[in-house]
């Protein structure tokens, strides 16, 4: 059975609304055919301008799978979404939206 808990990173306060994104399919920065962290960071503003403060990113760990649900390292950025790095220009302290994590476990 999975648990699937949410996480909130680096959160200053709590969010009034969300926009929850499936990363692979949101957008796309290099012309992969995947939507990646960078894409994301690069939409930012689009999300904001809805009147969110906040985006819920489906499981971004790495995993065999094209969903995320079935994680193999929790300390590594999905390779197709980008690298650590890429999660970490996410932080509120820079783009001023705080992010969500869906986690899982079994």
């Amino acid at each position: 059975m999975l648990l699937l808990l949410a996480v909130l990173v680096q959160a200053p306060q709590h969010p009034n609304v969300c926009y929850e994104v499936f990363v692979r399919s949101f957008y796309d920065s290099n012309g992969d055919g995947i939507g990646d962290l960078r894409g994301l960071t690069q939409k930012l503003d689009y999300i904001s301008g809805l009147g969110a403060d906040c985006v819920w990113l489906m499981p971004v760990a790495e995993s065999p799978s094209y969903h995320g649900y079935d994680v193999t390292d929790y300390y590594k950025i999905e390779p197709d979404y980008g690298t650590n790095d890429d999660f970490r220009r996410l932080s509120p302290r820079r783009t001023g939206i705080t992010s969500v994590c869906s986690w899982t476990w079994c």
